[in-house]
């Protein structure tokens, strides 16, 4: 075999290496996507006019879960329509703000609730 040729297998070789690399990368890469977002998606908006009621000492129109059970994976997402910031456990969500966090970890998440009439949220991730 002249030099030539075996340059040419061997950068043959280096090219299927390099394509088979960036194809097993590729498929590592798409399940651990998968996996981080194949949880439920559980979705809660709280409405206009929701301080307002709050203020009169009335239930909101949509007073979100004093609990909730999820599973790692699951997603919290709150919308706020209302005109002030409120809280959802840990979360805080501005008028006009969507925000999602997706758990990651067990574990029990306790924190404040200004969307309803209780004052606290657990959330209890399994």
């Amino acid at each position: 075999m002249s030099d030539t040729s075996e340059s040419r297998s061997g950068n043959a070789f280096l090219v299927i290496a390099a394509v088979m690399v960036l194809a097993f990368g590729a498929i590592i890469a798409t399940m651990l996507l998968r996996n981080e977002t194949s949880g439920t998606n559980y979705y809660y908006v709280i409405v206009a006019g929701t301080q307002d009621r709050l203020d009169q000492g009335r239930t909101p129109e949509r007073e979100l879960p004093v609990s909730l059970s999820m599973k790692v994976g699951d997603s919290l997402e709150v919308k706020n329509e209302d005109r002030v910031a409120h809280s959802y456990s840990f979360l805080t969500i501005r008028p006009g703000e969507t925000v999602k966090y997706t758990f990651k970890t067990r574990g029990e998440f306790i924190g404040a609730c200004t969307v309803g009439l209780h004052k606290s949220v657990t959330v209890s991730v399994t």
